[in-house]
């Protein structure tokens, strides 16, 4: 069989899902071909990646420089959302044309829609794709926010989402979100087949390796509340800084916030003034690292870390940052909207709070410093919600439902 992994993307999930697919697929000695096609932007981000695709050519995997594919900007507005899914269209057009493979998943479904929709026909394979954000059926959580805007959006997600999976080349929807999974099954013909997909991320191994806490600047004896990733104002990285200006001065000084990972452009002015004046206002130690990090460093931070912060402001979709605290049993303080905010609450995975607001986001800190204990967190539970989105579960639901035979 003939794969490919079609992805325009090089931040986020991205290069991990990748990553996880490829391994699964020569660990597990699969056979045929897996083009993994990705823009020139990946490959200078992620070298990691494409060696690792071009150090397994003899497992059969390959990796394509997608033909003219500009690295896509995200979606800002209707118009620069039907630019950026037709490039998608046309991208994933030349591509199939010139390389003829049997099935093809989009690893980035919601931006190719449009086009699956319009005009995206005879490629000659069979397509698939990863379900980010479903949101519609957000107000089943109890999420009443929102009003109009919000609910012409949902309507809208659903007329584009109904014209995708009517595609006739279109068999399997993989939703990163197992909730909404009932509601899309309403909008797909019966030929199509949901698919509830893990959220995969590594699981841990023995023990996290130790945090160089001198190195990064992170006072001895405090607690550290950690967040990672993209930071941008839509992980509420801001309501976070404010947040430790509410607490008391005695709850400041056994704290450390640690922001680490690389701030969006659009961003970055801002934070790093908030992190400035945090610094100067506050008893609280500021870590400031503005800069793509390493696995073993996120690992090593979430290893020592006591909270693990994801204050996301309205976020569509999951989070392996969710997933990531879970497998090192550490609670989280998250939003209480949409997806992220229903696991944490059914899964007991620690405080859900209506994180456009610093000072709920304060309260649960100090309720937090108070009594640890107290937290509505279980161990076991979050372990258990780990493992069942590990890179295995992901990759194995991924190919097998794409169509790539078990091996004998």
């Amino acid at each position: 069989m003939h794969l490919a992994l079609f992805d325009l993307y090089h931040g986020g999930h991205h290069p991990h899902y990748l990553r996880m697919a490829c391994a699964y697929w020569v660990r597990r000695g699969l056979a045929g071909r897996l083009d993994v096609v990705v823009t020139e932007r990946f490959t200078a981000m992620h070298p990691d990646v494409c060696a690792y695709v071009e150090a397994h050519r003899a497992a059969g995997l390959r990796l394509v420089v997608a033909d003219g594919a500009a690295p896509l900007a995200a979606p800002g507005g209707l118009r620069r959302l039907y630019a950026n899914d037709r490039a998608h269209g046309r991208a994933l057009r030349r591509y199939a044309a010139e390389h003829r493979p049997d099935a093809c998943i989009l690893m980035y479904f919601d931006h190719g829609q449009l086009s699956l929709g319009m005009d995206l026909r005879g490629l000659g394979c069979r397509l698939s794709g990863i379900y980010f954000r479903p949101s519609f059926h957000y107000p089943g959580f109890g999420d009443a926010r929102g009003g109009l805007r919000t609910r012409l959006l949902n309507v809208r997600k659903q007329i584009v989402l109904a014209a995708a999976l009517r595609n006739p080349a279109f068999d399997t929807l993989f939703c990163l979100d197992p909730y909404a999974a009932p509601r899309v099954r309403r909008l797909a013909p019966r030929r199509v087949r949901i698919t509830a997909l893990p959220d995969g991320v590594p699981l841990p191994e023995g023990p996290p390796p130790p945090l160089d806490r001198a190195a990064w600047g992170a006072p001895p004896g405090r607690k550290i509340a950690l967040m990672f990733g993209a930071l941008d104002h839509r992980k509420g990285v801001l309501e976070a800084v404010a947040a430790f200006g509410r607490l008391a001065p005695e709850t400041q000084r056994l704290w450390t916030l640690a922001l680490v990972g690389a701030v969006a452009e659009g961003a970055r002015a801002e934070v790093h003034a908030a992190a400035a004046e945090a610094r100067r206002t506050t008893e609280t130690a500021i870590v400031l690292h503005d800069a793509y990090v390493p696995e073993e460093a996120i690992d090593a931070w979430i290893g020592a870390s006591d909270l693990v912060l994801l204050p996301y402001r309205g976020h569509v979709g999951s989070s392996g940052v969710l997933v990531r605290a879970a497998g090192w049993g550490k609670p989280v303080l998250g939003g209480d909207t949409g997806l992220v905010g229903e696991h944490i609450r059914r899964r007991r995975l620690g405080y859900a709070v209506d994180s456009s607001r610093p000072e709920a986001i304060a309260e649960a800190l100090a309720a937090f410093t108070r009594a640890p204990e107290a937290a509505p967190f279980s161990p076991e539970d979050a372990r258990a919600f780990a493992r069942a989105h590990d890179a295995d579960a992901f990759a194995a639901a991924l190919l097998h439902g794409a169509g790539v035979p078990l091996p004998e």
